[in-house]
């Protein structure tokens, strides 16, 4: 049997699905300005590229991308597990495949708590896809290790980010988390309520983004996979995560009074 290829579920809505409209709305979204230096992770938004992707490929732009990057997103569709890696075979875009570091995914697979490989939970979700067209514009020769996260549980979620870490820490990894941060508030409200938790991403802390926004019923759809992240990259001596941009979809469409938020990190390696 050949390896599974997951083909694209939102080219054309999300973002464009041809070849030149998307390499051209590519060039618009990733800035040169800032040379980009080495990371152990980042945290980006999933929304529609006239929303977030500004901020998304400021974010992108940002990192070194190495060989392979390990993506953590939400699951938007309750479909398949709840925390599941497409260990095998490629996604595609409009800009062509994306291989999976299956060696990779293999390692995850025996050594990550709770972890098991998945098609379902990904063949419908966004919150990843939207992602790969900035690695093909970056690091075309990149490859990925998708994994879908639903955990809840603050010591499951540690024990998993230390295996993590594990595994990442003899290879070259960029670990990415997705996430887009409160929806339909008003502007004013969406920045009270995602103020403690953009600060708990800054210092890294991790049960603390859980018990603010699951206690508090903020609308982050990506904590999960943010928290995770946050656990594996402290594990692997990262110090804090710097705050490259926080926005919402109001400064498109004009309506501050139901909006969906979106903040973009970059966790350095330190030297």
């Amino acid at each position: 049997m050949a390896p599974p290829v997951r083909p694209p579920a939102v080219a054309g809505s999300f973002y464009p699905a041809t070849v030149r409209g998307l390499r051209d709305a590519l060039q618009k979204l990733c800035p040169t300005a800032v040379p980009p230096s080495p990371a152990i992770a980042l945290v980006a938004p999933h929304a529609g590229y006239v929303y977030s992707g500004a901020l998304a490929g400021s974010v992108w732009s940002r990192v070194i991308i190495p060989d392979t990057v390990l993506l953590l997103a939400p699951n938007h569709t309750g479909m398949g597990s709840r925390f599941g890696v497409w260990a095998k075979g490629a996604w595609e875009t409009p800009l062509g495949s994306l291989p999976v570091d299956e060696d990779m995914a293999s390692e995850l697979l025996d050594t990550v708590p709770g972890i098991s490989a998945d098609i379902r939970s990904h063949q419908r979700e966004h919150s990843l896809e939207v992602h790969l067209p900035f690695l093909q514009h970056l690091r075309p020769d990149v490859k990925i290790v998708p994994v879908s996260v639903s955990i809840s549980d603050a010591d499951d979620i540690g024990e998993a980010g230390a295996a993590i870490a594990r595994v990442v820490s003899s290879r070259k990894v960029l670990i990415a988390a997705s996430t887009d941060m409160t929806h339909f508030a008003s502007a004013r409200k969406a920045a009270e309520m995602d103020a403690p938790a953009l600060a708990a991403v800054e210092r890294l802390d991790w049960r603390g983004l859980l018990s603010y926004v699951l206690g508090n019923r903020v609308s982050m759809c990506g904590v999960r996979p943010v928290a995770l992240a946050l656990a594996a990259s402290a594990r692997l001596g990262a110090k804090r995560a710097d705050l490259v941009g926080y926005t919402h979809s109001g400064v498109v469409t004009g309506d501050t009074g139901e909006v969906v938020a979106y903040a973009g990190f970059v966790i350095p390696r330190e030297k």
